[in-house]
């Protein structure tokens, strides 16, 4: 079964109506893991007002399927299809970023067609810095090394953190 971005996507980051702080994000960032209550019709607080450090400037609220809540006022709450909308554009511009990075970022990968929606996916996940890391896996994707490459990104924090969907994005490639 060929691989769906979208659907996988979809899948993997569930489905959130209102915008919350990324548990893991925020403990990362602050050692602290509260969910912040949203009274007013528009989210747009900085959570100055619970007694938190500025969080407007490290932009790490989510809503819907894990897009995060940046220069735009998201409203209070979204439905799904919302959010569905959302996701898309989100991935697409993301899709744009992976590949614009790989081609100038000062080493040209030849990431074969089939592979770009698979390190979107994980570009989403992890951002696209996160995704550069995999120096040896890329390389090794771009010479067509499935196997190394396939290992690479095993052998990693990002697997060892959500080895489900690390496991199911590395089984695409082939």
């Amino acid at each position: 079964m060929p691989f769906n971005l979208f659907e996988f996507t979809i899948t993997h980051e569930g489905f959130v109506a209102k915008p919350y702080i990324d548990p893991l994000v925020a403990k990362d960032a602050y050692g602290w893991n509260k969910s912040l209550p949203l009274t007013e019709d528009k989210f747009n607080i900085t959570g100055k007002e619970f007694g938190y450090p500025d969080l407007d400037n490290i932009h790490k609220f989510t809503i819907g399927y894990g897009q995060l809540c940046r220069y735009v006022e998201f409203p209070a709450e979204c439905d799904k299809d919302m959010a569905r909308g959302w996701l898309e554009k989100a991935l697409n511009e993301k899709r744009i970023e992976v590949m614009k990075k790989l081609i100038n970022d000062g080493k040209l990968y030849k990431i074969d067609s089939r592979h770009t929606d698979i390190l979107t996916a994980i570009a989403y996940q992890i951002g696209v810095a996160g995704l550069l890391k995999f120096k040896k896996a890329l390389s090794l994707l771009s010479a067509g090394q499935i196997t190394g490459a396939k290992l690479e990104f095993l052998n990693s924090n990002w697997a060892r953190q959500t080895p489900r969907r690390a496991n199911e994005l590395v089984n695409y490639i082939t």
